[in-house]
């Protein structure tokens, strides 16, 4: 699960300011962070589309 800061936290250690997304945390960790009124779940970037070109029709002579 992720979660946006919605105000300063320390995590393991080190300070995160408000705003900062937390991508590595167990679930039950991000959970606790949501109740408590300390972050929001957000949904994690889907991954990009890769372009592809439709084939191409062999001209007929």
């Amino acid at each position: 699960m992720h979660v946006k800061l919605l105000r300063p936290h320390t995590h393991a250690g080190r300070e995160y300011p408000a705003g900062a997304e937390l991508k590595t945390l167990r679930p039950a960790q991000a959970e606790w962070l949501v109740a408590v009124g300390t972050a929001e779940p957000t949904s994690p970037e889907p991954a990009p589309i890769p372009h592809t070109e439709p084939a191409k029709a062999g001209k007929k002579e």
